[in-house]
């Protein structure tokens, strides 16, 4: 009678009548259940358990050899912990790298002023200032400094979290949507501080078993964002490419016909190369793009304020589409002269990243104010930045010029014996190295460069010329950069002091030309 009344009711009638595919789905959700359940893979052990076996093995490996009955006592125990080394966890490093460490460290210099065109470094005042990548000369503009102090006075100097955590004020929202607009693409994300970006967006879309073909040379943020996405990575030479055609097609011609692609792959490439300031082939990359199927990665932290006929970089200067680039990522330090990064792209390539960019979701909102800077500096680029990149423009040709004599407009070119200059004849960042090529591998070596360059930069202060001697690092895979002097060219210089400035540098390297 029970048994007749449950099936009777009209809960278990309708469970009934739901049809035999719920109940096979049901039944086969029942049964892996159940399978996950007993399936252990460990064993739970107590606390009480473990910390009685460990007191056993510590007591019979110290008295193997002195009688199975024998038990340490309070005084021996402290007499062992004490006694206790732990084994490094790596090997001391070689003489060679800590010299070149030395030589890092010992490469800071110490600004008592805004690093303006001139500007005042240790004991030396108004010295001209070839180091700051102060590309269109907005540092110290009255304007953003005006507009910061307003933000400041509403939102105080800190955003008190992540973006996603109480981090975001209408500030990042204003940032972001005047970026997007600026560079003239859909949608934006702000960073809170510019490395962050490519070592955020690098992983968040590239994942293991994915393809990354990587410029040479390119900046320890993008080392390490393709090193965090464990994926496959090939690199090729800075500016070379027929050599990345090559990789492409190699790569392409393992695929299967008709068969389903699974492996995502991208081509990452800066448009101003921080290392050699070669200026990349974006016309080129997308017809590879188009032809070959891949994604474009382009980090235009050097290239904003620098390249196009208003300063929108590499995109404009190549007359292209903002969606001819799948993800363009950019530093705020340059250009913008704030504190920040960017990533820009379709909606779904930002809105991914709310979720999935590590310097986004884990690291505090960039302070209100320095959003703001951005903002201004923009809004300035928009009404003066065919002004000032042409004058940038007219000011590289004439360092050039000064510096290489005839040869100014060959790119990389020998301007003696024992030096050389990189970079590309319209890139603000200028590179002079020593002719004689050296091993990657070699760290004696290229410790004793980096020192010969910073007695260079140091000899250059006295004479009124600050350059840049960028710090070694390890590269993917394993060697070091090559050192060299960084001259980075703005748009506030005058012409006779570049044309001083050229002429000190070349005296200075003449009196250093026979040291190895």
């Amino acid at each position: 009678m029970p048994l007749t009344f449950v099936l009777e009711s009209a809960t278990v009638q309708r469970w009934l009548s739901l049809g035999i595919h719920f109940h096979v789905i049901e039944a086969l959700a029942l049964v892996m259940t159940v399978y996950f359940l007993i399936q252990r893979s460990y064993k739970l052990q107590s606390k009480k358990r473990k910390s009685s076996s460990g007191q056993q093995q510590l007591q019979q490996r110290h008295t193997r050899g002195r009688g199975d009955a024998q038990t340490l006592s309070e005084q021996e125990k402290a007499a062992l912990i004490a006694s206790w080394r732990p084994a490094p966890l790596a090997d001391a490093p070689r003489k060679a790298e800590m010299d070149l460490l030395e030589a890092n460290r010992s490469a800071v210099l110490q600004l008592s002023s805004a690093a303006m065109p001139r500007c005042d470094v240790d004991n030396h005042k108004n010295v001209l200032n070839l180091a700051a990548t102060n590309f269109a000369n907005v540092l110290g503009d009255v304007r953003v400094e005006d507009a910061c102090v307003r933000t400041m006075q509403q939102f105080g100097l800190g955003s008190c979290g992540p973006r996603g955590f109480y981090g975001t004020t209408t500030e990042h929202m204003r940032c972001e949507e005047v970026f997007a607009k600026w560079t003239g693409a859909p949608e934006c994300i702000s960073y809170s501080f510019g490395s962050s970006v490519p070592s955020s967006v690098i992983p968040a879309f590239c994942k293991r078993d994915d393809l990354v073909v990587c410029e040479e040379g390119c900046n320890f943020s993008i080392q390490n964002g393709v090193t965090l996405s464990r994926s496959i990575v090939k690199y090729f030479k800075a500016g070379d490419y027929d050599e990345l055609e090559q990789i492409i097609q190699h790569v392409v011609a393992r695929d299967k016909p008709r068969a389903r692609m699974t492996q995502r792959r991208f081509v990452v490439v800066e448009a101003i190369n921080s290392t050699y300031g070669t200026i990349a082939r974006l016309d080129k990359l997308v017809e590879f793009r188009n032809k070959y199927k891949f994604r474009i990665m382009l980090d235009e932290s050097y290239s904003l304020g620098a390249l196009g006929a208003s300063g929108r970089g590499l995109v404009e200067h190549f007359g292209l589409q903002r969606a001819d680039v799948d993800i363009t990522m950019a530093d705020a330090g340059n250009a913008l002269c704030s504190v920040g990064g960017f990533c820009c792209g379709e909606p779904t390539v930002v809105r991914h990243q709310r979720l999935s960019g590590a310097g986004y979701c884990f690291s505090a909102a960039q302070p209100p104010f320095l959003a703001t800077a951005c903002v201004e500096a923009i809004h300035i680029l928009e009404q003066e930045g065919k002004a000032r990149t042409d004058k940038l423009r007219r000011n590289v040709q004439v360092f050039r010029k000064a510096l290489c004599g005839e040869f100014f407009t060959a790119g990389a070119v020998k301007i003696s014996d024992a030096w050389k200059v990189d970079g590309d004849v319209l890139s603000p960042l200028i590179f002079i190295r020593p002719a004689e090529e050296t091993s990657c591998e070699n760290a004696a070596a290229l410790a004793q460069q980096q020192r010969r360059l910073l007695n260079i930069r140091d000899a250059l202060l006295p004479r009124g010329v600050m350059v840049a001697v960028p710090h070694q690092a390890e590269l993917y895979n394993g060697s070091l950069s090559i050192p060299g002097l960084r001259i980075a060219i703005s748009a506030g210089h005058e012409a006779e002091d570049l044309e001083f400035a050229a002429a000190e540098v070349r005296a200075v390297l003449s009196l250093h030309e026979s040291e190895r």
